[in-house]
């Protein structure tokens, strides 16, 4: 019962958009994210996996933007004025500091990446409703374009 608690619960899934926050001309790097989760092996745990998506502007350069290589890949720390990152629900916050990329286009200007983060709910729900997850943050690219050109 209680992981199925769990998975209705996080059914309820809901990504946000970024918040306007645009820094220098032609605003930020944040072009989209997406989020998907799953449960991990353990039936009788609430501990899920939820992978973001992400997808930045390739030529942005800032103290907010880094790139490091760990073990032969290319992992991204991506930040902001209001860093970008994932809101669990129960109070837990986790930032995207270990995207890992997958794809980019030198001549669109793109850089696209994931990064899985495993969390553990103390219980199946939040006081008999479902967890809501939430992905916030800042510096959407100028033009985006979303319901009718606002965030």
């Amino acid at each position: 019962m209680a992981s199925s608690s769990l998975l209705l619960a996080l059914l309820s899934l809901s990504v946000l958009p970024f918040l306007m926050a645009q820094e220098g001309n032609g605003g930020g790097h944040f072009r989209y994210a997406t989020m998907y989760w799953s449960k991990t092996d353990d039936a009788m745990s609430n501990t899920v996996e939820i992978t973001v998506e992400s997808a930045w502007r390739r030529s942005y350069s800032s103290r907010y933007f880094t790139e490091v290589i760990q073990s032969g890949e290319t992992v991204l720390q991506i930040n902001g004025q209001v860093p970008p990152a994932v809101h669990l629900g129960d109070g837990t916050t986790r930032y995207l500091d270990a995207v890992k990329l997958t794809a980019m286009s030198e001549s669109e200007d793109w850089v696209l990446g994931t990064q899985v983060i495993t969390h553990t709910y103390n219980t199946p729900n939040h006081r008999g409703e479902p967890w809501t997850i939430s992905f916030g943050g800042c510096c959407r690219i100028d033009g985006g374009g979303n319901r009718g050109g606002g965030l």
